[in-house]
């Protein structure tokens, strides 16, 4: 994508700032909080031996790439012309080469000795089992990387050796592996690019945990499967007091899962938001710097990038330390840490040096980051006499022991970040390493100090260029001390080689005076500016069976083929697993005319006021029904009745199964139609014209503020002819706007709104206007975080492109174009057969799930003479796991949930494996499909049920 694209037009002459005219990858936005990220490979590096080397004070992870602890660490060579490939320098190394080891770190003292070694994969210098020499003596390492998650339950590490947590988990799984079934949702407490955050308990337990949920489906459609990956394995190495335990991880069909420590205090910035004039004081500021400090550090030497440090990511612990959270965009690479000295600092008298090492003052400081500082290392000189050992107890022998921990080899091309914290290189498209995060560390300083951030411009464009053009500037207000600001502007450099910790990392920062009196080794014992209140969970108790709804699901029953295996899948799939508090309504025809109609209204009712409801197909009558069940008239579409009621859109989706052929072999991936389901020719008013006359358009309003309008719409001279007048709101557009834009930002995918403007321009030209406004004023910076877009199409342009495309997208239509779409997109994806319909109101909490394919009139028929019928049922039961799956969700059913997931998977696994109705077997065999090559109705119900007592059972995978 261009520069263009983002900031708008960029000219040659106003591009002063050294940002290319493109940059590398497709900007994506983060949903939480405004990240930006390609789908450019992140850089993976190699993981060195370690040797653990113990001070008085703390104790040093340090990699050397041979036996010799003095010898020259190893170097990591980046290509540059492909910036994701790493390169050993005395190895070769493919791209899907890595070493695994263990490393072990801890801030404090280390009971053991001196030096030591650790290693998952032998001594320090050995070869690893797995590897082999190559034709030309050099060392090739094989590794068998999977690209799912294996069920795991993480043991537990050092620094959680107390955590009571531990015992909980280890007491569940009893040897076994966590699953889903094990938690119970409580709440969610916040979701982003890739997934949604509970608050979930350990079932039986009372422990409770943060569990991250990433949908496998949503993350492969977007190709971000690496990132959820990169996430788990980054969690996986972690043992810090500042970062998070990952306690299990597990997946099921749907869904990958980490669980983690749960953090009741929220985060910095909702803290921040707390304080007066919104901003901490330098003292609270002084303490969550100096921790996130450590834990950056920590990251680095383990060749971590953080690359997302913001307030939004520092979580409050229950006890107010910090814990870094997010690694979904953090940067893997080589790191080899070294325990240096420095040169002597004499600390006794002020701290003055011989060489020329002063501070800037303020009057040349005013221009910032343009014109850095160069004196290293970044000491100020004292009025007093500074203590040779006293509180930063870091001084040896007179010098100061420096660890030389920052991955500075390591470049990147990604796009990442979020626009206040982006640093100029990432901008300028030069290609990051490490220096990011210090650029990241100086803002979030800036902003924990000042309540915003310094390049905050009116928009992100403004605020891009604001980054890389503009000096740094302090306001008046609030008072921040000279050395405070002094830090900043040396991290706030805008070149990063010239950026303060850019070769020496954190320990070049802990020196800074700003820190003066910081105890590093004891910063965790230090009493934290703020403790959250206790969270009572008390008011998560619930007396939920394993498997029951907590609410009761209102179930409407239809008409014919459909009313007769929705009771055998409501026997065989449902009733055998799942207790149910059933709300029943009979929309049957007979009972419709009996009632006149009340029960379609009272079912759309109940819909309302739980939430959720499980629809059957149903008959709209015409003459030949209305002869057939001798009504009292022709009923309504009982569809049209609860849509009109629920004010809902209805959302029609492909059911994929990879063995059943598509007439458009294109569609790789689904396509979602939104079919407004009110007004237009639905609602309209039709006449037949018999003879010459005059056919008007008339208005009279009843607020008494306009004139009555009359226009004529056509003077039949003839024979005459028909005519029809049709309708809607702006309450109903408005209404389908919403859905629309919520159920393309919940799928993260673009939404595209059809309509022929052009003709109808202003009937079709209204719709255009609302979906736009609404767009503007509640979805656009949502769409733009998330990396999706809204647009407007032709309707006969959006038909081209839809056979053009390969699917992800969600399409909006109009009535009659809606209804049309989705039985084309039912053909083009195989079967009516595999649609799932869910009708959603404008704030995605109601839905009401229906079967997609009808009542199958012609198979009923044979059904009443008492023959064979090989009728499709899988949309019927989607129907099923779609409603009890939304009810699951809003009471926080973890099992109920993991039920619904199992008998979708059920679904399509029988019909992968070759077990299907005649329907699906004909678009495989052709039209001479043999008996032998399909099952009946009952057949196909049965065969579900036998997978998916298999997928529930202990030996299937969870």
């Amino acid at each position: 994508m261009s520069l263009k694209s983002i900031m708008g037009p960029v000219s040659s002459e106003d591009n002063s700032f050294g940002i290319p005219k493109k940059l590398q990858g497709v900007p994506k936005h983060d949903a939480d909080s405004g990240n930006y990220h390609s789908h450019d490979k992140k850089v993976e590096g190699i993981m060195n031996q370690p040797i653990v080397y113990s001070t008085n004070n703390s104790s040093y992870v340090i990699h050397h790439g041979d036996k010799k602890p003095n010898s020259k660490p190893d170097l990591i060579i980046i290509h540059p012309s492909k910036p994701e490939e790493v390169y050993h320098d005395s190895k070769v190394v493919t791209d899907s080469t890595t070493i695994t080891t263990t490393t072990k770190y801890s801030p404090y003292p280390s009971p053991n000795s001196n030096m030591q070694t650790t290693s998952s994969t032998g001594t320090v210098g050995e070869m690893p089992a797995n590897s082999k020499t190559n034709n030309h003596g050099q060392v090739m390492i094989n590794r068998g990387r999977s690209n799912s998650l294996e069920n795991s339950s993480t043991h537990f590490k050092p620094h959680t050796g107390g955590d009571i947590r531990w015992d909980a988990v280890n007491a569940a799984s009893k040897g076994f592996p966590l699953n889903l079934s094990n938690f119970r949702l409580l709440k969610r407490l916040g979701y982003g690019d890739i997934g949604s955050v509970y608050l979930v308990e350990l079932r039986g337990t009372k422990a409770y945990f943060a569990m991250k949920v990433m949908d496998k489906a949503s993350l492969a459609s977007r190709n971000k499967l690496l990132r959820a990956q990169t996430e788990r394995e980054i969690l996986g190495l972690l043992d810090h007091p500042f970062l998070p335990t990952l306690y299990s991880y597990f997946d099921t069909d749907k869904f990958y899962c980490l669980v983690m420590e749960f953090c009741s205090g929220g985060n910095l910035h909702s803290l921040r938001q707390k304080q007066p004039n919104k901003h901490f004081t330098e003292e609270a500021a002084r303490f969550y710097a100096s921790e996130v400090l450590l834990a950056l550090e920590y990251l680095h030497m383990l060749g971590i990038v953080y690359r997302d440090l913001k307030p939004e990511n520092v979580l409050v612990r229950d006890e107010g330390h910090i814990m870094l959270s997010d690694f979904d965009l953090s940067l893997r690479c080589s790191v080899s840490p070294t325990l240096v000295k420095s040169s002597s600092v004499n600390v006794s008298n002020g701290g003055n040096s011989t060489s020329n090492n002063g501070i800037l003052d303020d009057e040349f400081a005013v221009q910032g980051c343009m014109q850095p500082s160069t004196f290293f290392p970044r000491i100020l000189p004292s009025k007093k006499n500074r203590k040779s050992k006293s509180d930063f107890g870091l001084f040896v022998n007179g010098s100061l022991p420096e660890l030389m921990a920052e991955p500075t080899n390591v470049r990147s091309m990604s796009f990442v970040g979020t626009h206040e914290y982006l640093a100029p290189e990432i901008i300028r498209g030069e290609g990051h390493g490490s220096a990011v995060d210090w650029w990241t560390f100086g803002i979030f300083l800036y902003e924990l100090l000042h309540g915003t951030t310094p390049f905050k411009g009116s928009g992100n464009r403004a605020t891009l260029f604001n980054v890389v053009g503009q000096p740094l500037r302090f306001p008046e207000t609030p008072q921040v001390s000279f050395v405070a600001r002094d830090l900043i502007r040396g991290l706030l450099v805008k070149e990063p080689q010239k950026r303060i910790a850019y070769k020496r990392g954190a320990t070049e920062i802990k020196q800074h005076p700003f820190f003066e009196g910081v105890n590093w080794a004891l910063v965790r014992c230090a009493m934290p500016p703020h403790v959250p209140d206790p969270v009572d969970f008390t008011q998560y108790a619930t007396k939920e069976t394993p498997s029951s709804a907590d609410k009761r699901i209102p179930e409407v029953k239809g008409d014919e083929m459909t009313r007769v295996f929705w009771k055998s899948i409501k026997d065989k799939l449902i009733s055998p697993f799942v207790e149910l508090d059933i709300k029943y309504f009979d929309l049957g025809l007979p009972n419709r005319d009996a009632t006149n109609d009340k029960v379609t209204v009272e079912s759309a009712e109940a819909t309302l006021k739980y939430n959720v409801a499980i629809k059957c197909a149903t008959i709209t009558p015409d003459e030949g029904r209305m002869k057939e069940f001798n009504l009292k008239q022709m009923w309504r579409s009982p569809n049209g009745t609860i849509r009109n009621i629920l004010n809902g859109t209805v959302f029609r989706e492909p059911i994929i199964c990879r063995n059943i052929p598509r007439l458009v072999s294109g569609w790789n991936k689904p396509i979602c139609i939104g079919r407004h389901a009110f007004g237009d020719q639905y609602r309209a008013t039709d006449i037949i014209i018999k003879g010459p006359g005059k056919v008007k358009l008339v208005y009279e309003p009843s607020n008494g503020t306009e004139v009555k309008k009359e226009m004529e719409v056509f003077n039949f001279t003839g024979a005459g002819g028909v005519a029809l007048a049709m309708y809607n709101t702006d309450e109903s557009i408005h209404a389908f706007a919403e859905a629309s834009m919520n159920t393309a930002y919940q799928k993260k995918w673009p939404l595209y709104l059809s309509t022929k403007n052009t003709i109808l321009k202003k009937y079709d030209g209204r719709f255009k206007d609302i979906f736009q406004e609404v767009y503007e004023n509640d979805w656009r910076s949502k769409f733009e975080a998330a990396g999706i877009w809204y647009e407007h199409r032709l309707i006969d342009d959006m038909v081209a492109y839809a056979l053009k495309s390969d699917g992800g997208y969600v399409w909006a239509c109009k009535n009659y174009d809606g209804d049309v779409q989705s039985d084309f997109l039912a053909q083009g994806f195989g079967s009516l057969g595999l649609m799932t319909s869910v009708l959603v109101c404008p704030d995605g909490k109601t839905i009401e799930a229906e079967a997609a394919h009808g009542t199958v009139t012609r198979h009923y028929r044979v059904h009443q003479k008492g023959g064979e019928t090989s009728t499709n049922s899988i949309a019927s039961i989607f129907a099923w796991s779609r409603g009890l799956a939304h009810r699951a969700k809003l009471d926080g059913n973890v099992r109920l949930l993991d039920f619904t997931n199992k008998l979708e998977a059920a679904c399509v696994g029988t019909v992968e494996s070759g077990k299907m109705t005649k329907d699906l077997a004909l678009l495989i065999h052709g039209p001479k499909v043999t008996r032998s090559k399909y099952l009946n109705t009952e057949e196909f119900i049965d065969a579900v049920a036998e997978e998916l007592r298999f997928r529930l059972s202990s030996k299937a995978k969870l």
